[in-house]
């Protein structure tokens, strides 16, 4: 009777841990990365890779360059590299940078929504919106001016002829600026007054949209961040 027990209860063990397995294998997750892709691998900025399998918007995947990438991944036993679904994926814009005294004359200021701001990889990045009927006739700018205590930094919406336009919808882009050249400027401010430069900078972020949604007057928003110049963010 007592090797009947043991039989029977090492049994059960057995069956609790496959399906514990099965359970763990079924796990899915959904994500919103920055980072490279190129011949079928999203590596995020952190370093994570993951092999796209499933692309149904047909996306270029082979290509290299900085992208933004919303994934699901699909069930598997911590599989490497993770096997993702891609849903939607932005190529990055890189942002113009201009010292605010040297923004071109001509540069317009209109709407753009910032729905999301983070600092990785030496570049700000921004998930934002614009109102366009064709966005390729937009372009995205950023000014900066730097004291010993900061950084402040606009982003400009340049609509060129579209600029006059309110009728065409919000759509999403992925805007890169990069911060190693605002960084030394702000640097070399500090060491003209003699100061420490800070590792954890504090940055004003401005930039313009309605201030009812997308009706009303344009309001200028401003957001404070830091940015960790010492780690690569």
């Amino acid at each position: 009777m007592k090797r009947l027990i043991n039989i029977i209860c090492a049994l059960a063990a057995v069956f609790l841990m496959l399906a514990g397995c099965t359970k763990k294998d079924s796990v899915t997750y959904s994500g919103l990365e920055a980072g490279k892709i190129g011949s079928g691998i999203f590596t995020t900025d952190n370093g994570v890779e993951m092999k796209v399998v499933g692309n149904d918007r047909k996306y270029d995947v082979t290509t290299e360059r900085r992208v933004l990438v919303d994934y699901t991944t699909r069930p598997g036993m911590g599989a490497k590299p993770v096997d993702i679904d891609v849903n939607v994926l932005w190529d990055a814009l890189m942002v113009p940078i201009y010292s605010s005294y040297l923004l071109p004359k001509e540069t317009s200021d209109a709407p753009i929504r910032i729905s999301s701001a983070w600092f990785n990889a030496g570049y700000l990045n921004v998930l934002a919106s614009i109102k366009s009927k064709d966005i390729s006739m937009h372009m995205v700018l950023a000014a900066y001016t730097v004291t010993d205590e900061g950084i402040t930094l606009r982003l400009y919406h340049d609509a060129k002829i579209e600029q006059s336009s309110t009728s065409g919808s919000a759509q999403d882009i992925f805007a890169c600026v990069p911060m190693s050249d605002i960084t030394i400027a702000y640097e070399h401010c500090c060491q003209a007054v003699g100061k420490k430069p800070l590792s954890s900078i504090p940055v004003l972020l401005q930039w313009t949209w309605y201030a009812l949604g997308e009706k009303g007057p344009v309001t200028q928003f401003e957001r404070k961040v830091s940015y960790n110049s010492s780690a690569s963010n």
